[in-house]
């Protein structure tokens, strides 16, 4: 039986536009090992579902660890592991999640909440630069391709960058979160 778990925080700093509040996330479609880390990690801040980071799992490596990323990175496929961060990114956001005494890339909970912490932080650099007037668009959007080419080529086009690899990789994750929505099919 699926674990269906309302998520969204209060005060939310979303501006027009964006989409993402609150959802019940369907955790049948995770495999069962990853659930509460997706559930965690997906619940740091308002921006960044657990059905957010469920589908950047799904689209980065489809849930297989080791499994090369579509992203373009110049890591190897096992400093990727599940999440498909590079090994920088990895080790600027990772912290011994899990307890077990390391800090692996290969160990689901460390990988699953770095990628948490840093999709939130990415949400936070976008949101200042929505503020700013330097880009506008959905929040969501915006993290995820500052996931994809980083928030200065956000900052640069003053929203979604106009790369069709950038543009691949965020309509990829858009169109895999109903995939982790409650009541969806997929």
């Amino acid at each position: 039986m699926p674990l269906l778990v309302m998520v969204g925080l209060s005060g939310s700093k979303l501006t027009d536009g964006d989409d993402q509040r609150q959802q019940a996330f369907d955790s049948a479609k995770v495999p069962p090992a990853h659930v509460k880390w997706v559930i965690r990690a997906g619940s740091i801040c308002d921006v960044v579902l657990p059905s957010v980071i469920a589908a950047q799992i799904d689209a980065e490596t489809g849930w297989q660890e080791g499994s090369p990323s579509p992203t373009p990175a110049n890591t190897a496929p096992a400093e990727r592991a599940l999440v498909g961060m590079s090994a920088a990114d990895f080790e600027e956001w990772a912290s011994d999640d899990d307890g077990n005494g390391q800090v692996s890339p290969l160990d689901a909970g460390d990988a699953i909440m770095a990628l948490g912490r840093f999709d939130c932080a990415l949400a936070e650099g976008v949101q200042r630069l929505k503020e700013k007037g330097l880009a506008s668009g959905d929040s969501l959007e915006l993290t995820l391709a500052a996931y994809h080419s980083g928030t200065k080529a956000v900052e640069q086009y003053r929203g979604l960058p106009p790369s069709g690899e950038t543009r691949d990789y965020v309509g990829e994750v858009r169109k895999l979160i109903p995939r982790y929505e409650t009541g969806s099919a997929r």
